[in-house]
């Protein structure tokens, strides 16, 4: 898009987000995930037993 003058930048955002290998996985073809708010901005906080 940038070589064909149609962007001057692209960001990737969301998409970089719940794909933290993007580019290796468009390098490779593989499939992206889809951007699931709940996974991606509420990590899991867990109390191991010997922290009580």
């Amino acid at each position: 898009m940038i070589n064909k003058g149609h962007a001057d930048i692209i960001t990737l955002g969301k998409g970089a987000l719940a794909n933290h290998d993007w580019v290796k996985k468009v390098h490779n073809e593989d499939p992206l995930e889809a951007f699931d708010s709940e996974k991606v901005l509420h990590p899991t906080a867990v109390i191991k037993d010997f922290e009580l």
